[in-house]
């Protein structure tokens, strides 16, 4: 059997650290923190979830949307959800392709409290339940937040587990060891904030 490259071998091997740290359903957000110089590698394997010929079962979504104002940031979120649905129910697929079209429609109609992830923890709640998912299946919204300011960051992260994510929802954010930005919500959510600190050196 062909033995598999060394960067096939990374993905591998954060897809397994990927696949046993979403069991606990205690889990609410991952926090994936590597070297700054290893962020093509992380951004690498989040394509790798992507793929239909993995391990990983579950539903990777990789928002794109910089957290500048955290009053907007829930709707942009929700505006870039359901650009990403769109997408995939219009797209051209190939033939003999899995294809299931996502009946889902955003729901912009603001929350009571002030609470700035309420609008997104809505939406990506009703597109979860939408899915009707099998029990060991998650979405996992990967959210892009390297050079996010820490106070903005930590304040969202409290807000989405005050707002009460779905049960299968696993939200996934970036991090470095060189400027580490969430600390805070890994001391005050311990438990349900963990943190993944991958091995990623490649053999010269």
């Amino acid at each position: 059997m062909a033995q598999s490259n060394p960067i096939q071998q990374r993905m591998e091997q954060l897809g397994e650290m990927w696949n046993d740290t979403v069991k606990n359903a205690d889990i609410k957000v991952v926090i994936i923190r590597v070297n700054k110089n290893d962020e093509d590698m992380i951004e690498a394997f989040f394509d790798f979830m992507l793929g239909v010929d993995t391990d990983i079962r579950d539903i990777a979504i990789q928002f794109q949307t910089p957290i500048n104002e955290p009053e907007n940031f829930s709707r942009e979120l929700v505006e870039e959800l359901a650009s990403v649905v769109n997408e995939w129910n219009t797209a051209d697929k190939k033939a003999g392709f899995p294809f299931t079209a996502i009946h889902w429609t955003p729901d912009y109609s603001g929350p009571a409290d002030k609470n700035t992830a309420s609008l997104f923890v809505k939406n990506i709640n009703s597109f979860t339940k939408q899915l009707k998912l099998a029990k060991d299946v998650y979405v996992a919204p990967i959210l892009f937040m390297y050079s996010s300011d820490a106070k903005k960051a930590n304040d969202w992260i409290k807000n989405v587990i005050e707002a009460g994510q779905h049960p299968q929802i696993k939200i996934l954010v970036t991090d470095t060891i060189e400027e580490p930005i969430f600390n805070t919500s890994l001391e005050k959510y311990r438990g349900q904030v963990v943190l993944l600190e991958p091995e990623l050196n490649m053999p010269q």
